[in-house]
């Protein structure tokens, strides 16, 4: 490979030449869309769901985005080489992972000019001192977690000056953008509301930052006078600003993507704006914020009569910058060479996981412990075949969290069957609180609700569900009282004189005895004693199929078509309490928007228990025996303890069944805590994980979905005795009935996406908690309503906490692309991805693995889309 080929490989090459073809304003639109389409979007604290921070460059393959990343940022894609020594010095990573991932390399075309051996590379590795001891301190959280880049060659204004002056231009920048802009966007927090808000963001901060003297303050000379003189259009500031900064046209991309990065939280933020609020065409949030962004710039510069020599920083022609002097290429192949060996030592673990199944799982005792005694007792006690009818099948969220849930379950009693599917369960819902006017959106953020549903009392028509809703909304209103009394600036002193000591039993309790102050899981719902329905009268014949659509979907989805279907089905959403922590949503269901699934699976029961929606289904060969009844339950993730809705609905000749269901869901909950102590090295007893949610100051009250690794999709007997560890999310999937591929086109695209979204962002987070996480978390404060901040200013956080992905001692979160493993033919899955292209780019460009299992034999597809065999003994 040439110095040339290596450069544009490594993504040296950013600035292209302008498209002079093109009318200015085009140029400028294209511009803009391609700076667009490289932020990932920043969604509110209520609404919260996982984004891939590198959707925006996933069309560049794997090394060449994170060259592109490093012209214009410190932003990293990769763990230090220390990290990597450490795993292989541990033994987590061994001789013949490296060796495999050379090979693999080597054939991809990767890696295909450095003549590395494998004793070469392991000597490198030796080389690399080790990790300090207290490096890792829960308490660290200034410790660099990417890879400096001293020499970048593309910097703000702010940051030059800032390296030559020791002055603080570029938190000074951050801090003023910031502070508008969450003025600007303020969910109501705020008493007094900003003025100019009826205009566009770069009107009001025209209108305001000509008045405001603080910048002045702080050291920039004449700015208002500055801002005063800028053109009224955030288009033409651009411009105007750009030509005062002396930014060659052909570099204005590279210099506005340097900016995007010194904040990408606000400008994920205006992104998500634009996307869910904005008009088709030009992305006008964006261009505003950088028309802002772009002042202060200039400003600054203008202040301290700065100048930048800008030939001397890329090549005149194409915009070809250096390779860093600071880190070779060979160190950057090597570093990527050990994440492909710790890929390809999990795939190694997962595949030989998968090839133990059709063996019973191991049973638990009442202690939630492996019973050896039990199980030589009960040993005619088997999973039942594909013609029996379990006793129970619960359907759970494809979420990581619920595999060991459904282990244990299974092992607690053999004759309850567990299922995967999203947890929305295929109801394309929002849904409208009762002491509420606002919809919340229950599906994924690929999909758009297309029916809505309000909580009410069961049974309720539609007036005395309008009077209901009027009182609740009322009653809500009459209690804000007290907020607004404590947000006022004169009022809070005398609140706090007043009142303050009648709330000390109450700081004491939370504080001390958190374990005994009232649990949260019966308040999951709106206020007044009611209860969250399915809020279906008579099906709407301009919804019925809409209705009709969705609940077919799931029985399907479920692998339920043409088998046995059991007397209980229980479909289990899940949700998560936590005591003050801003970020809650992150814990929630991704699958129902960052909210709780109680609702999805309550609505999804009501559906599918109402007969003419049974009717209806028969007639589209779908069949629900007339006895079986749909039951909801809830998944509690943060205590590991299911409760079931609507319990004593069940008919009496169902209570014996119902009985055990609930005596093996007693047994696997308190198993599932004790394998996540072990497992998290979580301190306290059993009852520990209740104490966490109400504890207001833990950090960590669980682990969410720290530690995903990998997606299946396959029928449950194939992974029914594999002890996945919670790294797996597991999809149902009959390759079988599904020969067209119509399923797997949907899994495909809905289930794959989002699991690689939850699965980049926790990659993100850990390589580069900088940019595309959010710092400590015990210095978190909320702004407008709709985000956080670190400390009183700065930039909008994204991602996940420090906290969330390191325990004080070690990562709790290892950094792997995802691993996407389909039960399903080579010719079925390609012709499925070829109508995804989003998808197999990823495959193609290394952001996502895929292997295939047909029979007994694995196939993982290469990023030249071709099947290479794996080794593994996967059983048939």
């Amino acid at each position: 490979m040439s110095q040339a080929d290596s450069a544009q490989h490594f993504g040296l090459s950013v600035a292209t030449e302008a498209t002079t073809r093109l009318h200015p304003a085009e140029q400028f639109r294209d511009l803009v869309q391609r700076i667009f389409d490289v932020i990932a979007p920043v969604w509110p604290l209520d609404d919260y769901v996982a984004v891939n921070p590198y959707v925006g460059i996933s069309e560049r393959r794997f090394l060449n985005a994170r060259g592109f990343l490093r012209v214009f940022s410190e932003s990293e894609t990769l763990m230090p080489l220390q990290y990597y020594a450490d795993l292989f010095r541990d033994g987590q990573v061994g001789r013949q992972a490296i060796a495999d991932a050379l090979d693999e390399l080597r054939t991809d075309g990767v890696d295909d000019d450095t003549p590395w051996s494998v004793d070469e590379l392991i000597e490198k590795l030796r080389s690399v001192p080790p990790r300090p001891a207290d490096a890792d301190a829960a308490d660290r959280i200034d410790i660099p977690l990417s890879i400096p880049n001293p020499d970048r060659r593309v910097r703000s204004m702010s940051e030059l000056l800032d390296r030559q002056m020791g002055t603080d231009y570029e938190r000074t920048v951050i801090d003023e953008i910031g502070k508008h802009v969450s003025a600007f966007y303020d969910r109501g927090t705020s008493l007094w509301s900003m003025p100019c808000r009826n205009l566009t963001l770069y009107q009001s901060w025209h209108s305001l930052a000509r008045i405001d003297r603080t910048v002045e303050v702080l050291g920039v000379k004449d700015f208002r006078e500055f801002v005063s003189l800028l053109p009224p259009s955030p288009k033409a500031a651009i411009v105007h600003c750009l030509k005062l900064l002396r930014v060659p046209q052909r570099w204005w991309e590279t210099y506005l993507l340097c900016l995007v990065f010194q904040m990408p939280g606000w400008y994920g933020w205006v992104k998500f704006q634009s996307q869910q609020y904005g008009h088709a065409g030009e992305p006008d949030e964006l261009i505003d914020l950088l028309a802002i962004h772009l002042a202060y710039e200039a400003a600054i510069a203008d202040s301290e009569s700065y100048r930048v020599s800008w030939d001397n920083i890329a090549d005149d022609r194409v915009g070809r910058f250096a390779a860093s002097v600071h880190e070779s290429l060979e160190e950057v192949k090597l570093r990527y060479l050990m994440l492909r060996a710790t890929e390809l030592t999990f795939q190694r673990e997962l595949l030989g996981q998968l090839s133990s199944t059709g063996h019973p799982p191991a049973l638990v005792n009442q202690n939630g412990q492996t019973d050896q005694t039990s199980q030589q007792a009960d040993s005619d006690q088997t999973n039942p075949k594909p013609d029996e009818t379990p006793i129970a099948q619960i359907a759970f969220c494809i979420d990581v969290r619920s595999e060991r849930l459904r282990r244990h379950l299974e092992s607690s009693n053999a004759q309850v069957q567990t299922l995967g599917f999203a947890g929305f369960f295929g109801m394309p819902i929002d849904y409208v609180p009762l002491d509420s006017e606002a919809a919340k959106p229950q599906v994924p953020f690929l999909l758009r609700p297309s029916l809505r549903v309000f909580e009410g009392h069961r049974g309720a028509n539609a007036d005395e569900l309008a009077w209901q809703r009027h009182v609740a909304i009322q009653q809500r209103k009459n209690q804000s009282w007290l907020s607004s009394l404590k947000d006022t600036a004169l009022g809070g002193f005398a609140f706090v004189e007043s009142l303050g000591l009648s709330f000390l039993p109450k700081l004491f309790g939370q504080t001390v005895l958190p374990s005994l102050q009232p649990k949260q899981g019966s308040q999951s719902h709106a206020a007044c004693g009611t209860e969250p329905v399915a809020p279906m009268s008579d099906l709407d014949t301009a919804c019925q199929q809409a209705w009709i659509d969705a609940a077919e979907g799931l029985i399907r989805g479920l692998g339920l078509v043409g088998k046995p279907i059991s007397d209980l089905l229980i479909l289990c959403g899940h949700e998560s309490h936590t005591t003050n922590n801003p970020v809650a949503a992150t814990l929630q269901c991704g699958a129902c928007g960052g909210h709780s699934g109680e609702v999805n699976a309550r609505v999804a029961a009501a559906l599918l228990n109402r007969p003419d929606v049974r009717e209806a289904l028969s007639e589209r060969g779908v069949c629900i025996p007339s006895s079986t009844v749909v039951l909801a339950a809830v998944h509690e993730t943060t205590t590991d303890h299911i409760r079931l809705v609507d319990a004593d609905s069940i008919p009496s000749q169902l209570q014996s069944q119902l009985s055990q269901v609930k005596d093996a869901i007693k047994v696997a909950c308190k198993a599932t805590r004790r394998e996540r102590q072990i497992t998290w090295r979580e301190p306290g007893a059993d009852g520990d994980s209740f104490r966490r949610s109400l504890d207001w100051g833990e950090v960590r009250p669980e682990w969410g979905l720290a530690g995903n690794a990998a997606i299946v999709f396959g029928p449950r007997e194939r992974t029914l005795s594999a002890d996945l560890n919670g790294r797996v999310f597991l999809h149902e999937y009959d390759a079988e009935s599904d020969l067209d591929g119509e399923l797997l086109d949907n899994l495909v695209a809905g289930p794959l996406v989002v699991a690689h979204s939850i699965n980049m962002q926790y990659y993100a987070s850990v390589v580069d908690n900088r940019h595309f996480g959010s710092g400590n978390k015990t210095v978190h404060n909320v702004v407008g309503g709709f985000g956080v901040q670190s400390g009183n200013g700065g930039d909008l956080m994204n991602g996940l906490a420090w906290q969330s992905l390191h325990n004080g001692s070690r990562y709790a979160h290892e950094p792997l692309r995802l691993l996407a493993v389909f039960y399903a033919s080579r010719s079925v899955v390609d012709r499925v991805l070829a109508s995804h292209d989003d998808v197999r780019t990823w495959i193609e460009n290394r952001w996502l693995n895929l292997v295939a299992i047909e029979g007994q034999q694995s196939f993982r597809l290469s990023d030249n889309g071709q099947w290479v065999e794996v080794a593994s003994d996967v059983a048939a």
